[in-house]
């Protein structure tokens, strides 16, 4: 997520990448991954990511969770935001 928040975009996705295969699901490591596909002009793949993002804040252990509907909002608005 530094590396996102830096601007390091490439560096940012293959870091959330790894992340992603060893700690499936985390709301902060998709929401980064797809707002770094997006940076990357991998429009289709942020979509797929957020869609992914969407379906697992629905999953009980994620469903109260303020920080990852936090997560969801902020890769919407960028995501959603950029391409409307």
């Amino acid at each position: 997520m530094a590396q996102y928040r830096l601007g390091h975009f490439q560096d940012a996705m293959a870091t959330l990448e790894r992340a992603d295969a060893v700690n499936k699901g985390m709301p902060s490591n998709l929401a980064f991954l797809a707002m770094a596909r997006f940076r990357l002009r991998q429009e289709k793949l942020a979509s797929t990511t957020l869609t992914h993002l969407r379906q697992t804040i629905k999953e009980p252990r994620w469903a109260a969770s303020e920080e990852a509907r936090g997560f969801l909002a902020e890769a919407e608005a960028f995501v959603e935001g950029m391409t409307h």
